[in-house]
């Protein structure tokens, strides 16, 4: 059934986010969807499914260039941190560099700080995105769900915060005074719920490339805490989802045992 925009969108509705906000969306979205195409991509056999990924990628590739050029040009590009130019080769000649689990830490590395730097700026646009999604949605049910992940994502920010400022890099990122006082509707439960679910798939996916990227056994325990908790976060909205007949079950494999036994009952 998917979406339709007389019923899942107000097109007459008043802003609920600043242009500063939807350029942010647009931009990180973006970053997603080159990733996504690319594995979708790596995975096609059929000639048309190929091409119309490589198709994809192409539109994307341009809406990530515009997203951010226009960035840069308003200046408002939130730059990741710098690390200086290296002038020799450092070898690792102890295991601390990635045991020391309660000793002192050794300094992040560059994909580290990448990784937990990129985690903090989508979990402070998802509380943005959440702000307006509570503010917005009618039910009691579905508005206590949003605000249970703004919640989440706060003290996700604050725990990559901790990690980064332990090697003296400071973040200061947040979009939450991007969003609007507008409370009328403007997008249905079902479109909001579903983009959720969404971003906590792709957030858990985040966090798994962290733990694959990290080296230092603390950010990997911390990674897998943090993926518990949105796995949790997600069940609860996937109960809401079933509850109101919004969530779509894909195709799934033939259940062989099913169909044995009903050749033997017939």
């Amino acid at each position: 059934q998917g979406f339709k925009v007389e019923d899942d969108v107000n097109l007459t509705a008043p802003r609920l986010y600043s242009d500063t906000y939807v350029l942010q969306f647009i931009h990180q979205m973006s970053k997603i969807g080159l990733t996504s195409y690319a594995a979708s991509l790596s995975s096609t056999v059929r000639k048309d499914i190929t091409d119309y990924y490589k198709s994809c990628l192409v539109d994307t590739m341009t809406l990530f260039e515009m997203s951010k050029d226009t960035l840069l040009t308003k200046g408002i590009y939130v730059r990741s941190p710098y690390f200086p130019n290296l002038d020799h080769v450092d070898l690792v000649e102890k295991q601390s560099f990635i045991w020391d689990f309660f000793g002192e830490k050794r300094p992040l590395t560059a994909i580290e700080v990448s990784n937990l730097y990129a985690n903090a700026q989508r979990n402070a646009l998802g509380i943005a995105t959440l702000m307006g999604f509570s503010q917005v949605a009618k039910s009691k049910d579905v508005t206590q769900f949003f605000i249970k992940g703004i919640e989440i994502a706060k003290k996700h920010v604050q725990l990559f915060s901790e990690k980064l400022a332990e090697s003296d890099i400071p973040i200061a990122v947040s979009w939450a005074a991007e969003v609007t006082n507008v409370t009328s509707h403007v997008f249905s439960e079902k479109l909001m719920m579903y983009y959720v679910a969404t971003l906590n798939a792709l957030g858990i996916g985040f966090y798994g490339t962290g733990i694959a990227q990290s080296p230092r056994i603390d950010l990997g325990v911390m990674y897998n805490k943090m993926s518990v908790k949105v796995q949790m976060y997600s069940e609860d909205g996937a109960n809401i989802m079933i509850e109101n007949k919004w969530l779509e079950q894909p195709p799934l494999a033939s259940d062989r045992k099913e169909l044995a036994n009903k050749n033997n009952q017939s």
